[in-house]
Order: C-alpha cells, then structure tokens, then sequence
C-alpha cells in the first residue's frame, strides 16, 4: 500500500503511533505526522538500486523476518529495506517515496503463503460455498479480505494458485455501486479498466440479469461476472505488505 501525500487530500491516522515499532497502519494512512516529523523505516542496510516494489518485496521476504519494511523512492527507483517503522525529524518530499509495512501471514487461522515469481500473498480457500455477500463478510470475519486481483501479477498468481483445484472462486471485485466500475475488496479502489479485457473471459463481463460479483472461472481460467444468488467457493486475503 502507497503511503504519501501525492493525492494532495489530507490524510488522517485511524491509530495512535505512540510505539512506532509495534504499530498497525491502516491504508492510506500517513507518512507525514506534522510540519517537520514523518516516518521513515529503520534500515536493515540493504538498499536496492534500479528495481520495482514487487522485486523490493521479494529481497525483503527473503530476509525471513529479519526485514519488515520497504521505502521505495520513485525518481531513482532505489529501496531501503528495514526491520520496522520508526518516527525521524528528516524532512523529505513524501510525493516521491512509498512506504510500505510488512506483517506475518496467519497460518494458524489456516491462511499460507503463496508465491508465484516475485509476487506473493497471504490467502485461504474455502472448502464450502456461499453467496458473494456472504463471502465478503466471512472474509471480514477472518481479518481478511476477499483475494483483490489489482494487477497483472496478483491475478496470474491466482491463476497459478488454482491450478491445483478444479473449481470456481468468488474474488474481491464488484461493481454493484456503479455498473461497469469494479472496486477492490480490499480498499474500495477502483479497478484499472485497461485490466479488464487482460483479466476477464472474452465477451465478459455482461452483466446478464443485473450481475455485480466476480469469480475466477476454472474453465476459462479467467473472471466472469455473475448473479448475486450464485453460491461459490472464495479466496480470503491477509496482507503481508499494506
């Protein structure tokens, strides 16, 4: 998750940061505090030149634990990797660097990690079938989300994940607020329209008979839209990087 300014809306903390090393931060939280204090990361002295935010999460992961945050500079594409999150008084320009917080993947609660290339997520399937709705909510339920197919990447380490089951799964893209317009279970974002025809089974989505949920078709092995009285099995999604 993108943490800066570059939006130009003022953000707001939903959390309190009083111990920097411990805290949570939520989307679209923050990076400036105030005038002149921001966070950074505490390094782990490993810094990457010439390279993009997947590959950045890749070397962090690699670490095996000892790396739990990444500062991604977007003018000279380098990235600092560090152990935590901390407050500094270093003032810098937040429109041309990405924060991001990483957290362990819940194996206890049956959650494992997949990785497919230099992408990975933090996911669990479901053995039975619900409506979408109900799946939202069971995902909630979970501390999770339903599995949010933003980009190329993530949507081809579904594919590669569900190449081992032979069956549909709802994911987390609807447009029942606005037709036509998909948005991401896990923040409300709106989906790249350019993805849309990279993603879905040719000729869809339709929308036939007013259809606001997706699924990953197994068949096709790719999105469809469909009704919101069909029943599926779904993928729930922890962040490992927000």
């Amino acid at each position: 998750m993108v943490f800066s300014n570059r939006t130009g809306l003022k953000l707001f903390f939903l959390v309190y940061i009083t111990h920097y090393a411990d805290c949570v931060l939520t989307r679209e939280h923050l990076f400036l505090l105030n005038n002149d204090m921001y966070l950074t990361i505490v390094k782990v002295g490993v810094e990457l030149s010439d390279t993009n935010v997947s590959y950045c999460i890749y070397q962090c992961q690699a670490l095996n634990g000892a790396c739990n945050s990444i500062l991604f500079n977007t003018d000279n594409r380098q990235c600092s990797l560090g152990s935590k999150i901390a407050s500094t008084a270093t003032a810098r320009d937040t429109s041309t660097f990405m924060l991001y917080h990483g957290r362990a993947c819940n194996e206890s609660a049956g959650f494992n990690t997949v990785t497919d290339g230099t992408t990975t997520a933090c996911i669990w399937i479901s053995s039975s079938s619900l409506r979408a709705d109900l799946a939202y909510k069971d995902c909630q339920y979970k501390k999770s989300h339903l599995f949010a197919p933003r980009s190329l990447d993530k949507f081809n380490l579904l594919g590669h994940v569900m190449l081992s089951y032979n069956d549909d799964v709802f994911v987390g893209l609807d447009d029942s607020e606005e037709e036509g317009v998909f948005r991401l279970a896990d923040d409300g974002s709106k989906l790249n329209p350019d993805l849309i025809p990279l993603m879905f089974t040719k000729g869809q989505p339709d929308n036939y008979f007013n259809e606001d949920f997706v699924f990953y078709y197994s068949a096709s092995r790719r999105l469809n839209d469909v009704k919101a009285d069909i029943i599926s099995r779904y993928v729930c999604e922890i962040y490992i990087f927000i």
